[in-house]
């Protein structure tokens, strides 16, 4: 048996990245069906699940199983059959997950999930001629397992010489053979601790796709996106924490935050502005040691490099400031890293002195010319960046507007983030940014 496809060359279908058809949690009591209507790319959406009647829908790790079935397809030749044929053992390989009888339960269970579950979608894109289809199937079309070992393993699931011929649905397969896929992280994907930080990545994974760095969602929606069963804001929060916590740890997400109140909250997500399978250059270690000097855990200073945006420019002024400073209030590390996060131009490089050498005092800011830092060197582009700029400007609804236009390439976003920090400057950042808007 082939092994299954690298990581760098793994894909997720483009419908089941974003359709969300298997639940992030990886307990779903009596959850039988689920219903949802949303909105992708102005294109109304209505998804509906009919469970398996024992087992109920997919959930947690069938996920997993899901993404795997895709690329052990592709590995395989896109056979016109549209089956995969495994070993029970090489499956569980294929999930890195141990040989043991739990795990074969488990798998047993998913596969009987994922072929017991009927879905309904409206919206469903059709690579063949590019429509979007009203469509009924199931994950997994069927599924035979193939005996030949001992005759007293005989009957006994996953027996001993067992094989496993997996055929998936015809609009899955045929959608896979025409290329309808995006790029897809498996290797990362699986490696997450939980069931529900490997499903979020993917979802979040298909929807901060081409560059795009930042996504707002109303709380209560996104809880019906990733499939949760209460919906109470208080508790989707709860349920989310510890897949945030465990995705900033791993530096694909940046930072995970809420605004407003009850059930008008939105979350919004910052994504790493490079992907954690790529490896560090040379200039982002050198960067992440300067930092480190100043007093910064290795943790935050490996986040900051990785996240982008103006790096080189914030190191250098943190370490123009930390080291021109006497006295702190708490420590060098502190004061570094308020520097490197500071969003509202409260840090300028110091003054120098008549006889050359730095002041050593902290220089705020609003005291110095703000046209002086546009001497600077130009900082990598990035949709963060302009989307923090804006935030203060602009109300929330014209926000994602702005980055809904930049993400779809309509703006330019060097130029409108050239443009912003410039008007900054000159106090006329509202004014810039309307006139942008209104320029569409």
């Amino acid at each position: 048996m082939s092994k299954l496809v690298p990581s760098a060359v793994a894909v997720d279908e483009l419908n089941l990245a974003f359709l969300s058809l298997i639940g992030i949690q990886s307990r779903m009591k009596n959850a039988l069906t689920w219903k949802d209507e949303f909105e992708m790319d102005g294109y109304p959406i209505e998804v509906e699940a009919r469970g398996d009647p024992v087992l109920g829908v997919p959930h947690g790790a069938d996920q997993d199983l899901n993404a795997v079935l895709v690329n052990l397809f592709v590995e395989q030749g896109c056979p016109a059959s549209d089956t995969v044929t495994i070993t029970p053992y090489a499956l569980l390989k294929a999930l890195k997950m141990p040989d043991s009888g739990k795990s074969y339960d488990a798998l047993r269970a998913s596969l009987l999930r994922l072929s017991g579950t009927t879905y309904r979608v409206k919206g469903w894109v059709n690579a063949a001629d590019g429509l979007k289809i009203r469509t009924n199937f199931r994950l997994i079309k069927n599924v035979t397992e193939i005996e030949s070992g001992p005759l007293d393993h005989f009957g006994q699931p996953f027996g001993t010489g067992s094989q496993l011929s997996i055929e998936l649905p015809p609009q899955l397969a045929e959608n896979i053979r025409r290329r309808n896929v995006k790029p897809l992280d498996l290797d990362f994907m699986l490696s997450l601790t939980s069931s529900a930080t490997r499903g979020l990545f993917r979802l979040l994974d298909a929807e901060l796709r081409g560059g795009k760095t930042v996504l707002q969602m109303n709380l209560v929606e996104w809880g019906k996106r990733c499939r949760l069963s209460d919906l109470k804001p208080e508790r989707i929060r709860r349920t989310l924490t510890p897949a945030h916590e465990e995705l900033v740890e791993r530096r694909f997400l940046k930072g995970v935050t809420y605004e407003g109140e009850g059930r008008q909250q939105v979350v919004i997500y910052e994504r790493m502005a490079q992907s954690p399978a790529l490896p560090l250059t040379e200039v982002q270690l050198q960067l992440i040691g300067r930092i480190k000097a100043l007093g910064v855990t290795p943790g935050q200073a490996s986040r900051f490099v990785l996240a982008g945006g103006a790096v080189e420019t914030r190191v250098a002024m943190a370490e123009a400031v930390v080291n021109s400073t006497r006295s702190f209030r708490t420590s060098r590390g502190a004061l570094a890293w308020d520097i490197l996060n500071d969003t509202q131009d409260r840090y300028s490089f110091p003054k120098p002195q008549e006889g050359g050498s730095a002041a050593r005092t902290l220089t705020p800011a609003r005291k110095v010319a703000q046209p002086a830092l546009l001497d600077l060197p130009e900082p990598e582009a990035s949709l963060a960046t302009v989307s923090v700029l804006a935030r203060s400007y602009i109300d929330k609804k014209d926000l994602a507007r702005l980055t809904a236009l930049i993400g779809q390439g309509l703006f330019d976003l060097q130029s409108v983030q050239k443009g912003l920090v410039k008007a900054k400057a000159e106090q006329r950042a509202e004014a810039f940014l309307k006139e942008l808007l209104q320029s569409e």
